[in-house]
């Protein structure tokens, strides 16, 4: 018991992200809400605050010349409007999906120069997932969320 209590706080600071490594941009200032994703990684059931949450998502592992895309999809019974922005744009180009699937959000981007930021030898990018309230909950009696949950990934294109 004491063992695994001891990796648990070894390995602790490794798995958060702090603000001040990411320091570049302007907008982190004020997000205190930093988690990490890796290639081929979904993280189910995140949460967020459904009129105005926000939070940083750093991307690592990446390789270059290669694409990727970052996906949501959340649920229809919480009308809800997600934007999905690449922070810090240059070195990886990115486009947005072409055709709308409902419930889901995309953004796809291209690490293709050698510029990127790297952490300890590994080439990452940070991206900016906002929620706002896009309409009314249809079912009867029932009250507004707070929070809305909904499911991310990262994908090697």
């Amino acid at each position: 018991m004491i063992l695994v209590l001891v990796l648990w706080l070894t390995l602790l600071p490794a798995a958060f992200i702090e603000a001040e490594d990411l320091r570049n941009y302007d907008i982190l200032p004020s997000i205190s809400d930093v988690r990490k994703l890796k290639v081929g990684q979904e993280l189910l059931a995140e949460k967020l605050a459904l009129k105005g949450g926000r939070c940083v998502y750093v991307l690592e592992g990446l390789e270059l010349p290669k694409s990727y895309e970052v996906k949501i999809s959340y649920p229809a019974s919480i009308p809800s409007t997600f934007i999905i922005e690449l922070l810090k744009a240059t070195p990886f180009q990115a486009t947005r999906g072409g055709r709308r699937l409902l419930n889901t959000e995309k953004l796809m981007f291209r690490a293709d120069e050698s510029q990127g930021q790297v952490y300890d030898g590994i080439l990452t990018a940070h991206v900016l997932v906002t929620v706002e309230p896009a309409g009314v909950v249809a079912i009867p009696h029932t009250k507004d969320h707070e929070f809305v949950i909904f499911n991310i990934c990262k994908q090697l294109v």
